[in-house]
């Protein structure tokens, strides 16, 4: 039984929110929001507690890469942490044109900080309710007991665990795809950001510059001095449309002839972390894949893979086991199998949301096409909207089963759709301006993050 609502971290707390039990005691409490008072609360790590292997190994690993980055990365005016730059060999000629020793920081594995709940140091903590709405008000009543130890307990430790961290005491550019994890790398740019770093923040993933809002995008724009796109453009000066550095200079995936089809599953949680309307009901995507897998012709069936996203686990791969009891025709990948190794051994792929394998993809050999609920296109800015329409138009983007259904029985030869002039034209565009892989893009990028070192 649950007493509290406490977590250590950011992780902590998002694991706990996908768990039954947790939200129906998260509902009680605010049902019960004015008769409770925050009194007596200790930290009991409530059913999900994160183990790092912090083992001798990691540490020897750990040593190691402390002093390499001492001795080649001092000279070093940037810092680059999850970049998603891609491995492809032209990525050299990135970290060559910059005169920097390539380096990693999220290779240094961190510990995984944990720290005891204070109840006398949040009583301190005062939330101005003069003008706070009835709703703000009751998540007023959690929302102190909700923020993770690591900011406020684990402050000024966190801080003596900098100085003594493989990060240095200050770069002139920062350049990164994540800032989310609770970790020292936060606290480390949020210094540097303090005594004049600048920091270049790298786009991650699909439906930015898409949809009419999403709290991310939003976020890493408003935060960094530069915030480097796809390819599409911004409203704002500091949005500079970069390019895909992950699709940049990579080997065109080549096909296998056959006739296996590839269905790749979404991240649907039970219970909503985010604010993407258009995911709100958990059911409506396993309705969507059962609909689709029963119009399907039968002999075309038995062809077909499913892989669940790797979030799944979080909810126990619930899709997986109900679309398993239904279909024994369809085969179940495993779930740790690497997608960018298997595509090739597919004739078309079936993305169930807005992947961001699709915008590797789209410029590739490999026949794709992505199905997502109608709701998708209420949701998109107007100028993405377009984009989407003449996806639709030429049959790579789809809302309606059936049309999607028909589009496959007719077992049409996917790789000449896919290379016909039509297809091509609108893949291009939209590679061009969501996935863009140009050495102009490329090299425009380059040109900013050398004024900023040298600014």
């Amino acid at each position: 039984n649950l007493k509290n609502l406490i977590c250590s971290d950011l992780s902590e707390f998002t694991l706990n929110t996908q768990d039954q039990n947790w939200n129906q005691y998260f509902i009680s409490r605010l049902k019960n929001a004015k008769k409770r008072k925050a009194n007596n609360l200790k930290h009991k790590l409530n059913f999900w507690q994160i183990h790092h292997n912090y083992n001798l190994k990691i540490k020897l690993k750990n040593f190691l890469l402390y002093f390499l980055v001492k001795i080649f990365c001092r000279f070093n005016n940037f810092l680059f942490y999850k970049p998603y730059l891609g491995k492809s060999f032209k990525i050299f000629k990135f970290f060559w044109n910059l005169k920097e020793v390539p380096f990693f920081y999220n290779l240094y594995k961190e510990k995984n900080y944990k720290f005891e709940f204070d109840n006398k140091l949040r009583k301190q903590i005062n939330i101005n309710s003069d003008y706070l709405s009835k709703e703000e008000k009751i998540i007023k009543s959690v929302l102190i007991e909700c923020i993770p130890t690591f900011y406020i307990e684990g402050f000024n430790i966190l801080l003596k665990e900098l100085e003594k961290s493989v990060f240095p005491k200050e770069k002139k550019v920062i350049f990164t795809g994540s800032l989310l994890k609770d970790n020292l790398f936060k606290f480390w740019v949020a210094h540097n950001i303090d005594i004049g770093g600048k920091l270049v923040f790298k786009q991650h993933g699909s439906n930015y510059g898409q949809l009419r809002y999403l709290d991310q995008e939003k976020h890493e724009i408003a935060i960094s001095d530069k915030f480097f796109t796809n390819g599409w453009r911004g409203n704002e000066k500091k949005i500079i449309p970069s390019c895909n550095f992950q699709a940049y200079g990579r080997k065109k995936i080549k096909r296998k002839l056959n006739d296996k089809i590839l269905i790749v599953s979404g991240d649907l949680r039970k219970f909503k972390t985010n604010n993407i309307i258009f995911d709100k009901n958990y059911k409506l995507e396993i309705k969507l894949i059962e609909n689709l897998l029963s119009k399907i012709n039968y002999k075309i069936r038995k062809n077909i893979s499913y892989k669940s996203h790797p979030l799944d686990s979080k909810n126990n791969y619930y899709k997986e086991k109900q679309l398993n009891k239904k279909f024994k025709d369809i085969k179940f990948l495993k779930k740790n199998i690497s997608l960018i190794n298997i595509y090739k051994n597919f004739n078309l792929v079936i993305f169930l949301y807005n992947s961001t394998d699709f915008l590797h993809l789209v410029d590739n050999k490999i026949p794709s096409i992505f199905l997502i609920n109608k709701n998708f296109l209420e949701f998109l800015n107007e100028e993405s909207k377009k984009d989407f329409q003449k996806l639709k138009k030429g049959k790579i983007f789809f809302d309606d089963i059936n049309i999607l259904s028909e589009h496959i029985n007719k077992k049409i030869d996917f790789s000449n759709w896919w290379e016909s002039s039509n297809a091509l034209n609108i893949r291009k565009k939209f590679r061009d301006k969501y996935s863009n892989t140009s050495d102009e893009n490329f090299n425009n990028s380059l040109k900013i993050l050398k004024e900023l070192r040298n600014s």
